[in-house]
């Protein structure tokens, strides 16, 4: 990423005089309180002195404004400032940082965060879970508090959420393509009072570039020496800057993210529980005495990663498995019950099992799913001198995202026999059918596989400016903004089974179709239309709408001997829908072991009125470089819940240039 770039990104904070070596300063102060650091002005070498006389022969407006002090907006209030600093702690990443850690995705680089560590990020690596947003969204959760109370926002408006099934509440990071991100801004701080009460945890804002002065196209590839897990980008920007008054700026971005499989790494294929002795340190791990013992990729995994080929016994609580001495004990050829041992403290024998606890099918399950997705965004950011210097920013975004999953499950009905048989488990329409174990449970193993398709459109439109002329509002900023997002996922189990049709004497009259005693279906081997018989495919859809309006002015109020009392005021009208339609299957409640959602549908809308103050209380006295107390309130009316308010109130307290105290008491 070259200066240039960086500079032109800037100008989306709202810059309204925006020298190079004033920013940098302002910069370099901000990344010493969070733990970054940025190269002051002095150290800028030929190529950065070019690219700052640049910008100031494309940037006429803002040679004309160098006489006015630099006022920025920064993430956690809607206050401009002539400082970086902000009363709560603010965590800056910017693309390049990424780049050389070679992240290729936003995604990536947010979730890598401090203060999201520590806490569950919902990524490619929840395959075969029902989680908020569905398979393969990539969301933010700061502070362990959730995604849906972490907001995320896009040039600070909000973009609406995406995914699928009934819980999508938050933002896809995988929606924002990296070519066009310039930094993000992580606000550590609660942000109810400025935000709504979606950033309780805080917000996390990316910053996007607005001006390209030269095409850029990355193609990156993170391939490990092993199989799997390979990721794949191609990603490029490009800008038309010869408008007089503005710029358009297009990016793209295609990536593939390739599966990683648990066979492909030896610390997945065979999961252990790690046993020992506590005094001699010697291994407690069971012994592999199944069938499996000898086989060098299979065997010896004491902790799964499936348990199958098995039958209970309903009555004696007896396990059948396939016998490791070939010699068979009951109605199963080839299968005996289970002799497994505890460790004896006394003999010092071993624990050992017997059961099948592996597969080659469960070394296929993806420990992160396979990803395909394309994005597109366009900004177009124009000044109207005509029009008193109103500035024109609009913004579109597009991403489709296809997410696969690859997966095994347990498939354990109860098998009953005839009419009349125990617990009530016959089969009325089937006098005829024998069980061999009266009643029994055969635990078998079954593909569990998904995929995932959504379509994300995102537009925003901004004006903004200053009031001018003369008098109380002559220094004061307005802005109001639109956003429509709206979202559209399906999403498909394959291989469903159908209680109706299972077998299961819980759910189905009939007896089953096929012999689960088999030892060819105990073992996996399946007849032709078997996932057919018992079930098939479904397929549900979800979409989601959101309608934002906003708008502020700020500006100061009146002079104090530490400087101007700022305030904000404005509101915000928000309306949202959801529209989740799970398979017939599934609201049907048929499906064997498995989710069976409901219709979530319905909509709600918001309208809020927000306001926030800025008082300099001292600055430049002993002990005292700056002591600033801020507040700020919302109230909000929901067409579902009734109406309330929170506030939060701030001290900022600069003791030396090298120390600052922060402290603050806000509700939600």
């Amino acid at each position: 990423m070259t200066p240039t770039r960086i500079l032109s990104g800037v100008r989306d904070m709202r810059v309204t005089t925006m020298g190079q070596k004033a920013f940098l300063l302002a910069s370099a102060a901000s990344f010493m309180l969070v733990g970054h650091a940025w190269a002051q002005d002095d150290d800028l070498g030929p190529e950065e002195e070019q690219a700052v006389d640049s910008v100031d022969e494309v940037s006429p407006r803002v040679r004309e404004r160098r006489t006015e002090a630099d006022e920025i907006v920064v993430t956690g209030s809607r206050l401009r400032r002539d400082t970086f600093n902000s009363v709560a702690p603010l965590e800056v990443i910017t693309a390049e940082e990424a780049t050389l850690e070679g992240l290729i995705d936003t995604a990536s680089i947010i979730q890598g965060s401090a203060v999201a560590s520590g806490s569950v990020q919902l990524n490619n690596q929840f395959g075969g879970f029902v989680v908020d947003g569905g398979t393969g969204i990539n969301s933010i959760s700061l502070r362990g508090l959730g995604a849906q109370r972490s907001l995320v926002l896009l040039n600070g408006r909000r973009p609406g959420p995406s995914g699928t099934r009934g819980a999508v509440g938050s933002f896809d990071l995988n929606n924002v393509p990296q070519s066009i991100v310039q930094r993000a801004e992580i606000l550590k701080d609660g942000a109810g009072s400025i935000y709504g009460s979606d950033a309780v945890a805080g917000v996390v804002n990316i910053i996007t570039l607005t001006q390209i002065d030269e095409p850029v196209l990355t193609v990156s590839a993170n391939v490990p020496k092993a199989d799997g897990g390979a990721t794949y980008s191609v990603n490029g920007a490009f800008g038309i800057n010869r408008f007089d008054n503005g710029s358009i700026a297009v990016a793209g971005q295609y990536d593939f993210l390739e599966d990683l499989s648990l066979g492909d790494r030896d610390y997945l294929s065979c999961p252990s529980n790690l046993l020992s002795d506590p005094i001699t340190g010697e291994s407690r791990n069971r012994e592999d005495r199944s069938v499996l013992r000898n086989d060098v990729n299979l065997g010896g995994c004491d902790a799964g990663p499936i348990y199958f080929n098995t039958v209970i016994d309903a009555f004696t609580g007896e396990r059948y498995v396939p016998s490791p001495d070939g010699v068979t004990i009951g109605p199963i050829p080839g299968y005996r019950p289970r002799q497994n041992a505890n460790f004896n403290p006394e003999t010092g024998e071993n624990a050992f099992f017997e059961d099948v606890l592996n597969d080659y099918r469960a070394l296929e399950e993806d420990a992160i799913n396979q990803t395909e997705r394309a994005s597109l965004y366009l900004v177009s950011d124009f000044e109207f001198d005509a029009l008193g210097g109103v500035k024109w920013l609009t913004e579109l975004l597009y991403t489709r995202r296809e997410t696969r999953s690859e997966g095994i499950r347990q498939f354990f009905p109860f098998v009953g026999g005839p009419a009349g048989a125990p617990f009530g488990l016959g089969y009325a329409n089937d006098p005829d059918f024998e069980n061999p174990f009266g009643v029994a449970r055969p635990v078998l193993i079954h593909p569990s596989n998904s995929e995932v398709a959504v379509d994300f459109f995102n537009a925003a439109t901004e004006l903004s400016g200053e009031f001018g002329g003369s008098g109380f509002f002559s220094d004061w900023n307005w802005a109001g903004y639109a956003t429509y997002s709206y979202s559209d996922g399906s999403y498909t189990n394959e291989d469903q089974i159908f209680q109706d049709v299972s077998g299961d004497a819980e759910f189905d009259d009939d007896a089953p179709v096929f012999d689960y005693f088999s030892p060819e279906i105990l073992s996996g081997f399946y007849p032709d239309g078997y996932f057919e018989t018992i079930g098939g495919d479904i397929t549900g859809n979800t979409t989601y709408e959101q309608v934002v309006l906003n708008a502020f002015v700020s500006g100061p109020v009146f002079e104090l001997p530490a400087g101007e009392v700022l305030v904000a005021l404005g509101g915000e009208f928000r309306d949202f829908s959801i529209d989740d339609q799970p398979d017939e299957q599934a609201q049907a409640g048929n499906l064997w072991g498995f989710s069976s959602a409901q219709v979530t549908k319905g909509s709600d809308s918001v309208i809020e009125a927000f306001g926030e103050i800025e008082v300099p209380i001292l600055a430049g006295v002993a002990g005292i470089e700056e002591l600033t107390f801020s507040g700020s309130g919302r109230g909000f009316d929901y067409d579902s819940t009734g109406s309330d308010g929170v506030y939060k109130v701030a001290l900022n307290w600069q003791t030396i240039p090298s120390v600052r105290l922060r402290s603050t008491l806000g509700t939600s």
